[in-house]
């Protein structure tokens, strides 16, 4: 069982794998709008230039006689179209009511560009709004995959969870996925039998025609033309769902297995961390065992003792030296493969001496 710092662990690193997951939603989903309503804006800006070229017809502009570039833009229509219908109502006051502009048709084509302009710029509007969600969203998860919790085994343990409910919906997925049925047969033989049935109408009508068949085998036969035509548009409509919803299964699958990589990722980079630090631990702990102050103090008593022993040795012996017959104890411990440790290339080149 977990202890309480490790489940605190668990907890924390859960919590950050669902809020990144959530704001990596919500971007996809921002910028999914974003292009529509950028794709939208243009097709509104487009219809603003055609309300405009009509506008402009309207006012006698010879919209196809001149370059598109050359003519005025929808905004400068309109100041166009108000300028020339109040002149024409002052003109047409001096003339005792004469017009030169159908000033109906003028208002029309001011009121339809009026609208369709308010509509462009409610959609700039909704882009500008939606750009401003996404660049938040993006620098919330930029901000957020910086400052992970402290990689530990409880990390590894949210992050196998997270693995193994993605894993498990991938299996749903492409459980439903191969219980997809081929429609194509059914909607087929629903295609052979309208066709036959359309045939038997086909053949009656030519045999009534020539008085040949009864009212009832004509009612009957339509009957079943329509059934047949019923039948063909069922099978029709099954095969469109079924094909709606593989398409949906199929883009699932994808998003779930992209989302298994990126996980699988993450727990590979996490592991690297909290495997590099137990390693360094580990190698720290052995090699200040192996040359610790213990094993120095012996090496030192030993050649102390053997410093002593040279002398009364020699002593005996009448020799002066107090050097041999015994040598100083030298202990000499190789190291090499040794990854994490502060100092690991200097010991894997020199190993530890005594």
């Amino acid at each position: 069982m977990l202890s309480f710092g490790k489940d605190k662990s668990v907890k924390e690193w859960r919590s950050w794998i669902k809020n990144c997951k959530q704001l990596k939603n919500d971007i996809i989903d921002l910028k999914t709008k974003v292009e529509a309503a950028k794709k939208q804006a243009q097709k509104t800006g487009f219809d603003a230039k055609l309300v405009g070229y009509a506008g402009l017809e309207v006012l006698g502009v010879e919209v196809h006689n001149i370059p598109a570039n050359e003519l005025p833009g929808p905004d400068k229509v309109v100041s166009m179209l108000e300028a020339g219908i109040a002149n024409d109502e002052q003109a047409g006051r001096i003339r005792g009511g004469v017009s030169n502009l159908n000033r109906s048709e003028a208002k029309k084509a001011l009121n339809d560009l009026r609208h369709v302009l308010e509509a462009r710029e409610e959609e700039r509007r909704v882009i500008t709004d939606l750009t401003q969600r996404l660049e938040l969203a993006e620098e919330r998860l930029e901000t957020l995959e910086d400052s992970p919790p402290k990689a530990g085994h409880g990390a590894l343990k949210a992050i196998d969870q997270e693995l193994e409910s993605a894993r498990d919906e991938l299996s749903r997925i492409n459980a439903a996925l191969e219980a997809r049925h081929d429609t194509g047969g059914a909607v087929d033989r629903a295609q052979e039998e309208a066709g036959r049935a359309q045939e038997r109408v086909d053949d009656l009508e030519a045999a009534a025609a020539l008085g040949e068949v009864e009212e009832a085998e004509r009612q009957a036969a339509s009957a079943a033309l329509t059934l047949a035509r019923n039948k063909l548009a069922d099978a029709k409509g099954n095969a469109d769902r079924q094909a709606a919803a593989s398409r949906g299964l199929q883009r699932q699958l994808e998003k779930v297995a992209a989302r298994i990589q990126e996980l699988d990722d993450l727990r590979a980079g996490v592991a690297s961390e909290v495997h590099m630090e137990e390693l360094e631990v580990a190698e720290t702990q052995l090699v200040d065992l192996l040359g610790g102050d213990k094993v120095r103090e012996l090496v030192e008593t030993i050649n102390a003792s053997r410093l002593s022993l040279n002398r009364a040795l020699n002593h005996l012996n009448g020799r002066e030296r107090n050097t041999g017959p015994h040598s100083p104890l030298k202990v000499m411990i190789e190291a090499s493969h040794l990854v994490a440790h502060p100092s690991a290339k200097d010991l894997n080149k020199s190993g530890i001496k005594f």
